[in-house]
Formats: structure tokens, sequence, C-alpha cells
């Protein structure tokens, strides 16, 4: 839904709640789509989420409640009795219930554990047990699973049975009495074979699957790999635990993403969002890399005392200063964002870091050799300056040409050191890789000048 149209709609459905006209707000709310009831109730006031909840179908409702952010289904559950929070807790899914444990007070989760039924307690305790960043976090326990022995019409049946409270159909898995999984069929599979035909017969054995304490961005390369929509969660003995969807996954790359975006741009990550968070918790999230890179920023000062005698001899090279470095962290930047999304889909690994060093090599020669003749040309506006123009665009081409290579092959190296070491690979890039090339970069351009100029 589009902004301004949410809008309207927010201001239109508070008009008519103030003049009591619930039967209006239903029937606006069957026109709307569960994902666009949920994005209203995340903008509207707070005090008014639980009267226009209370609007909703039993059954929709489940469903609005399950789109709705955390802090809403909080806020929400606070103003419902307690006969209603069980219903709603007992029926989401357990991803869903999972996320909303995650995030909420100790008190909180404990008295809605309380609520739950003995089985879905033994569900949501053991999926909370799995550690923070594991696919178990993740597992949805509405899948369909049916025995090896059933024909093809008693499936059917089973699905249509079954199937509205099921997560997803398309796949259907096969255990044995043991709840071991020993095989997957399709929907269509299912719907194309003869009704007769026993299950075992058309099943794939050959299962794709994944254990619950796998990591979820090893989870999504799985994903990537098979171009699979669901995938079965198994325990070490190979019984199925529940499944995890792609579009949970989805969730998931999101977060990851913005969080190496964060981490690549020098804030520190954390789960509140802009408009929600304090001014101070802001701060916080910036100031501690701040620092750091101010810290070692001062050695350029250092640098450029130490070269202070040698550059006012020569005060021309200090017009290209801010050129060289700008050209080796720009281009490390870029190599660390190629190189961390590489890292990301699964396309490099850190067998590849010596082919990497070499590819990056050859742009950093070819990138180089294109902005010598930038160089020259701004070395020609200054021909009036008492300077040997030829013997200036040597030094601040051959400065261009080590500084490049160096920002990118430190850029390129740091995320696959990092990634072999357990570290995430943004941490040591974007800034980081900008300060330290601009202290280098100092450093080489003084010392080629100095050996050339004499």
């Amino acid at each position: 839904m589009e902004e301004k149209q949410l809008t309207d709609l927010n201001t239109q459905i508070i008009e008519l709640l103030e003049d009591k006209k619930f039967k209006d707000i239903k029937a606006i709310f069957m026109e709307l789509q569960d994902e666009d009831i949920a994005e209203l109730f995340n903008e509207v006031e707070e005090e008014y989420i639980p009267i226009l909840f209370r609007l909703l179908s039993k059954e929709r409702a489940i469903d609005v409640f399950e789109n709705l952010e955390v802090d809403s289904q909080l806020s929400l559950l606070n103003e419902l009795s307690n006969e209603r929070t069980s219903e709603i807790i007992e029926e989401i899914d357990s991803d869903v219930r999972t996320d909303l444990f995650e995030e909420a007070p100790a008190k909180v989760v404990n008295r809605l554990m309380g609520m739950l039924s003995i089985e879905k307690r033994k569900i949501a305790s053991r999926i909370l047990g799995y550690p923070e960043d594991s696919v178990g976090r993740l597992i949805n326990n509405k899948f369909l699973a049916i025995g090896p022995e059933l024909t093809v019409e008693q499936a059917i049946n089973k699905i249509r049975e079954l199937g509205n409270e099921m997560e997803t159909v398309f796949y259907i898995y096969v255990v044995d009495k043991t709840r071991k999984l020993v095989g997957v069929i399709s929907l269509k599979d299912i719907i194309l074979s003869d009704p007769h035909n026993k299950i075992n017969n058309i099943m794939e054995t050959n299962v794709v699957m994944v254990n619950p304490y796998m990591d979820q961005e090893e989870v999504i390369e799985v994903f990537e790999k098979y171009d699979l929509i669901a995938l079965p969660v198994v325990d070490k003995e190979q019984r199925i635990v529940g499944i995890v969807t792609f579009d949970d996954v989805s969730d998931v790359i999101e977060e990851e993403m913005e969080e190496d975006f964060e981490v690549m741009a020098g804030i520190t990550h954390t789960d509140e969002t802009y408009m929600s968070a304090s001014v101070f918790h802001l701060v916080k999230k910036r100031v501690i890399w701040l620092v750091i890179f101010l810290l070692i920023e001062t050695l350029s000062g250092v640098v450029m005392q130490h070269y202070n005698g040698f550059l006012t001899q020569f005060i021309f090279l200090a017009f290209f200063i801010p050129m060289l470095l700008n050209a080796g962290g720009t281009s490390g930047s870029q190599t660390s964002t190629l190189v961390i999304r590489g890292i990301a889909t699964g396309e490099i690994k850190f067998k590849d870091i010596f082919k990497v060093i070499w590819k990056e090599t050859i742009s950093a020669v070819i990138i180089a050799l294109i902005l010598s003749l930038v160089v020259f040309a701004r070395v020609y506006v200054l021909r009036d300056m008492d300077v040997n123009y030829l013997l200036l665009v040597g030094v601040i081409s051959s400065t261009l040409l080590i500084v490049i290579w160096l920002a990118t092959t430190i850029a390129a190296i740091l995320p696959l050191i990092s990634m072999k070491l357990g570290l995430d690979p943004a941490v040591l890039s974007g800034p980081f890789v900008t300060t330290t090339i601009d202290v280098l970069g100092l450093i080489l351009y003084f010392k080629i000048a100095m050996y050339f100029l004499k």
C-alpha cells in the first residue's frame, strides 16, 4: 500500500472510529489484505489498535496479528483479555511466536508460556533452546507429513482435510512410524499421479534437509543452491521437527543486508528502528566507530608533520593529496562491497583468495592508467608553476597505482580472512579500509615524491 493511500485510510478509519461507525470499518477491512490491515495497525496510535483488532473475525485476527511488528503485538496483548491472548498465542505460527518471545521481557514470556497448551509449550521451549542465529529459531511446525504406505488418493484426501492449517502444502513430507523423514513429494506430482499408486513409489528419497543447529546464513545458501520453497528440519535421528520456508529466510536476508550495510558505514547494529530509537541511542550507534576512525586518522597528521619540511619545499604536492586518498578509499570500498556480496551469495570462498587478489591487481592497473589521464589534465592546469610536469605526473601516477592496488587488495583480503576466522566480513571493511589507506597512501606519496624529486 502506498504511503499516501495508507495515510488517507488511516485518517478515514480514525474518523469512523470516533463516530462509532464500526460496520463501516468492517466493510473497509473486508476490502483489504491481511498485510494491509497490519500495516495500518502499525501506523495508528496504540490506543486504537485493540478496538480495531476486536472488529476482526477470529480467523483473520490471527493472520493480521502475525503480520504486526513485535512492539505492536506486545502492546496489543497487554490490552486483550487473558482468554483472547491465550487463543492468539496458541494459534499463531511457531516462528512468529518465537520472534515474539525473543523480544518480550522475561515476565511476559513466562505469562504467555503459561497460556499455551502442553504440546505447544514443549515446541516453544525446544525452539527457544536452539542458538540465536540457528535455523532452529525459524522452525514452523505446521507442515504436512504422510506415511509411505498411503495411496495417492488417500494423500489427496489428507491434504484437503488438513491443508488449510498448514504453512504450505507445496511439499508433502513422507515419514515412517518413528517420524523419520524418508522422502518428499510435491503437490504437483501427487495430483498428476495415478490415484491408486502408492506414495513410496513416487516420492523422492534423496531429500535436501538441514539440522536445527545450522547457521541461518548457511541455510540461505541451501535455499539458493537447490531453488526450494521450503526445507525440512530434522534432528540427529533424521526425525522431522519442522520446516523452514523461504519467506522466513528472506527476512533473515534482509536483516543481514541491513546489518552489513550499517557495519560497513561504521554504525553499530541494533534491532531498533531509526524512528523508534532515541537520539542518545543513535549517537551511541555511531560514536564508537567514529572515535576509532578518528584515532587512526590522527596518524595522517603525524605523517604530514613528519614530511612538513619536504612539503613546504614542494607545496604543489599538497594539491593532489585529496584526489589520491579519495581514489584509494573509494576503490577499496568498491572492492569490499563486491567481495562481501560474493561471500554472502556463496560465490567467493576462502580458497579463491589468490584469484581475487590477481583479479583486483589487474583491475587496479587498468583503473590507475585511466585515472592517470585525469592526473595529466590536472597537472596541465598548474603549467604556470615552476615544476617538471612529466615528473609530477610520474609521481602521482605511480602513487595512484600503488595506492589503488593496496586499497583493493586489503579490501579483498580482510573480508575473506574475517570469514575464515568466523567473524562478520563487513566488520573489517568500509571505513576501516578507507582510514587505513589514508595513512598508508600519504606515506607512499611522500616516499615516491622524495625519490623522484630528490
